[in-house]
């Protein structure tokens, strides 16, 4: 009776737990529901950033050379591209050409102020942008709240596994028995 009485309490024991994790994990959800954030900033680069590089390499495959100072972007006009694209904060796209021959390509961003590619400039490559400029890198609560949520559900799943193991153990073990003993 003893036995019967504990396996009983194993079950509610997980069965409580389980359904504990699956509330705070409900809770979580609907509080921090999961967002898939558009960032502007993505739009130059990850978008328009690549896509004119590649224009300007396909131009000096063709042409020997990168397009001059003065020709700019509007090189690429026509041939290579329909359209010249702009920045999404309105603003034209920055293109100077180094002494080595080479080219420099970026926007000026959200506050508009050419700052060679520093500060707030959306640069072609990897680059730290600021929480207060993009929104990007900024500490997100909900993030951590999901988290914690992921791994309670993970452990309450764990013990509610480890609880079943133990009890079907011991349920075949009295059936054995049982059944030598017969």
């Amino acid at each position: 009776m003893a036995r019967r009485y504990s396996t009983i309490c194993a079950i509610k024991l997980s069965s409580l737990v389980f359904a504990a994790s699956s509330l705070v994990v409900a809770a979580t959800m609907f509080i921090c529901p999961w967002v898939i954030n558009d960032y502007i900033v993505d739009i130059a680069r990850r978008g328009h950033l690549p896509f004119i590089s590649s224009m300007l390499q396909f131009y000096k495959e063709e042409k020997g050379t990168f397009p001059t100072q003065a020709q700019g972007l509007q090189a690429l006009k026509g041939d290579y591209l329909r359209e010249i694209p702009i920045d999404p904060w309105g603003n034209n796209y920055v293109y100077r050409v180094k002494a080595n021959g080479d080219f420099v390509l970026y926007s000026i961003g959200k506050n508009k102020l050419d700052e060679n590619g520093f500060g707030d400039d959306v640069v072609l490559g990897s680059k730290e942008y600021k929480c207060e400029d993009y929104g990007i890198n900024c500490f997100d609560p909900c993030e951590f709240a999901r988290m914690v949520a992921f791994f309670a559900a993970l452990i309450a799943l764990g013990v509610t596994v480890i609880l079943a193991v133990a009890w079907m153990w011991s349920h075949s073990r009295r059936r054995i028995k049982s059944f030598i003993n017969s």
